[in-house]
């Protein structure tokens, strides 16, 4: 329905825009990941380098783990919100499409023949 052109208007939707979220999500979430490794490694090489200092780990492991549950947790977050309203944007230019071509079908009145007050009083009296 969005690749469709309209009328004179050339409509389309470029592969970027489509894969930018993914790769963007995919990339912050590594980044995180590889830096946090990366500072551990570092802190190993200049810990064994200055001789250990007595010390059992070169850096705070609480603070660390925190920080990267926090940083990951947050990525997370962002993006289930972004993909939120992006999916509330496009039910809402489809909607406005199909309205605008007559094929919008509101599907409020369907019912399910199990779920109506009728069929539900029938079922608990025969309990």
């Amino acid at each position: 329905k969005f690749l469709e052109p309209r009328g004179d208007e050339k409509r389309g939707i470029g592969v970027g825009k489509i894969i930018f979220p993914a790769v963007l999500l995919h990339g912050f979430f590594d980044a995180v990941l590889m830096s946090i490794n990366v500072y551990i490694e570092t802190s190993y090489d200049n810990f064994y380098d200055g001789g250990g200092n007595g010390k059992k780990e070169p850096y705070n492991v609480v603070i660390l783990n925190l920080t990267v549950a926090v940083s990951l947790i947050l990525i997370m977050a962002v993006s289930g919100t972004w993909y939120y309203i992006q999916n509330r944007k496009q039910s809402r230019r489809l909607k406005r499409m199909e309205k605008a071509d007559g094929t919008y079908e509101d599907a409020s009145h369907y019912s399910h023949p199990t779920y109506t007050t009728q069929s539900h009083s029938q079922e608990s009296s025969v309990v």
